[in-house]
Parts: C-alpha cells; sequence; structure tokens
C-alpha cells in the first residue's frame, strides 16, 4: 500500500479505500498504519455500506510467529533493529485487536503466501 499511495505515514481513509477497491487485484496488503487501522475501526459499518464489495481479511499471527518473522531479512534484505522489533512487538496487542475487530476474516496459522492463495480460490 505505501509504494502504490507513495506515502510513508497513514494515507488519508479515502485514498486507501479507493486503492483497496480499485487496485485490479483480488488481494491487496494493507500497511500497518495505526491511525488508519482505527479510523477504519470506527467507521467499518459506513465502509461496508459504502464499499459492499470491500472485505478484510486478516493474515492473522501468533506473538511468537510475528517475532520470528521480524528477525528474517525484509523483502529488501535488509535486517530489522531490534528498537524497531521491539516496538512492533509492543504495539501488536493493540493492532491485533484492531485487526480483529475490522476483519471479515481471520486466517492464522498458514504462511501469507497460501493464505493469499486460499483468498484467491474464494473469488
Amino acid at each position: 500500500m505505501d509504494v502504490a499511495l507513495g506515502v510513508n505515514a497513514s494515507p488519508p481513509l479515502e485514498n486507501a479505500l479507493e486503492w483497496m477497491t480499485n487496485s485490479g487485484q483480488p488481494v491487496v496488503v494493507v500497511g500497518v498504519h495505526l491511525q488508519l487501522l482505527e479510523t477504519i475501526a470506527g467507521q467499518r459499518d459506513e465502509i461496508r455500506v459504502q464499499f459492499p464489495g470491500l472485505e478484510f481479511v486478516y493474515l492473522r499471527k501468533t506473538e511468537e510467529e510475528l517475532a520470528a518473522n521480524l528477525h528474517m531479512p525484509t523483502a529488501e534484505q535488509t535486517e530489522r533493529s531490534g528498537g524497531h522489533i521491539a516496538g512492533v512487538m509492543q504495539g501488536y496487542p493493540v493492532v491485533d485487536a484492531l485487526c480483529i475487530r475490522i476483519a471479515d476474516y481471520i486466517v492464522g496459522g498458514v504462511s501469507t503466501r497460501d493464505a493469499a492463495a486460499r483468498i484467491r480460490t474464494m473469488y
């Protein structure tokens, strides 16, 4: 989402929703921007009415799975700093709770790639 919208911070809700519904892809990944997640959670009912075909799937990780993932290199093959990992882990309970509130479906216990493949078969 960040690359597609050219942002490093939380994009406006309207921009994010427009991108999600018009990306041309059945599966898109939304950046973990706390402000955006809070806004979506607070307006979830209105969003369902305005964008009836938009469904949120939360690819949920346990804290242990998240910690292991954060210790792996990024897509750009860089290492995350210890401070970054600690910050993500500290904020995880809040992000997890928001994503559970937002989600139409929750998928856990599988890799992101396997979950995406499973979701694609639904559409």
